[in-house]
């Protein structure tokens, strides 16, 4: 009754941040914590429910209370009849954050992604929660109960899982948001990915990459999207297939490599550049086209000219050597042609 009436005294936005926090902290007692497994009425699966509290606090969503996404059927358990925003119901956002999203162009990437064999192939099925699937672990634990084949619908939380999810402005370094982004790929398409939108890629990684030189060197230090998607945009979601999706080696391997645009546009320069072109990537890896280097460049120059220049007065030489020496064999002749008898 006390704290009822004390609760009561509070002006009004603090006993809305209050319950703000109570909510908050109900939530947090069932899915904050180790793998916590439940049996999901509505699909008749187990699930793992736990959320890593120490990645969700360091990602965008830190802010965001769980029911403004969770809309329906989660403030009483087990949940039912349950519904959830997807990003795409959020962004892009208006009023005081719309600048925030006005550089990713959300209307472009719905209209890319829908254009992706991600969307094509899944539209008809259901959307579900988060875009989640049943782990590995929840699989072991579910037993037959998980179907692999059993789909869903893809949606943008497949990749961007809401709960962690950080843009790369935030992670910055390069080589962090290669790990991450590639993560979401390989959940799918790795050699022995398993769940609803598995499509491991066949027969394997290395081999479906086997065109490339230094294969497995190129899928340890490049980024799946920056091959698989379009140059034009820094954010783009296109991912052509076939053939369509290979830029060809010159998007990276040249002076104005687009990885200065895309991976490495948020890693601070380094204090040294040391002459290099695309100095930011130097430090992670040499890119044979792209780390050329200034003071080399114009050695190359000059030492390429003067070669030529060699070549050129060499060759002019032994031309003109051999015009005076085909000029006095025909004196020769001639002086022999009008004196046959005579002597020399």
């Amino acid at each position: 009754m006390i704290f009822i009436a004390a609760f009561s005294l509070l002006p009004g936005y603090a006993q809305a941040g209050a319950v703000h926090i109570a909510t908050k902290l109900q939530c947090m007692a069932c899915h904050a914590g180790s793998d916590r497994f439940v049996h999901d009425p509505e699909i008749g699966k187990v699930r793992n429910v736990a959320i890593d509290m120490g990645a969700f606090r360091q990602g965008d969503h830190a802010e965001t209370h769980c029911l403004e996404c969770h809309t329906e059927g989660f403030d009483v358990f087990p949940h039912v009849h349950m519904k959830t925003y997807t990003c795409m119901d959020c962004h892009p956002r208006e009023g005081e954050h719309a600048a925030d999203d006005e550089p990713y162009e959300f209307h472009r990437i719905r209209k890319e992604f829908e254009g992706t064999v991600h969307f094509t192939e899944y539209k008809n099925e259901k959307e579900k929660c988060c875009g989640t699937k049943p782990t590995a672990a929840a699989q072991q634990a579910g037993g037959a109960a998980l179907s692999t084949n059993d789909k869903q619908r893809f949606t943008c939380e497949q990749c961007h899982d809401p709960h962690y999810f950080k843009t790369t402005a935030r992670i910055e370094r390069a080589q962090l948001i290669m790990k991450n982004d590639n993560k979401s790929c390989l959940r799918c398409h790795t050699d022995d990915a398993t769940g609803p939108l598995a499509d491991p890629a066949e027969p394997s990684m290395v081999a479906a990459h086997a065109y490339l030189p230094h294969e497995e060197l190129h899928l340890e230090t490049t980024r799946c999207v920056d091959c698989h998607s379009s140059v034009k945009a820094t954010v783009a979601h296109d991912l052509p297939e076939g053939k369509g999706a290979d830029q060809g080696c010159n998007s990276c391997h040249s002076i104005n490599s687009v990885l200065m645009e895309r991976l490495y546009r948020y890693e601070p320069p380094p204090v040294r550049t040391l002459g290099f072109h695309n100095a930011p990537m130097l430090p992670d890896s040499y890119i044979m086209g792209a780390h050329r280097h200034r003071a080399m460049d114009w050695a190359t120059y000059v030492l390429v000219g003067v070669s030529i220049l060699l070549i050129l007065l060499h060759s002019g030489l032994r031309l003109a050597a051999r015009r005076r020496r085909m000029q006095r064999a025909w004196r020769s002749m001639n002086e022999d042609l009008s004196n046959p008898g005579g002597a020399r």
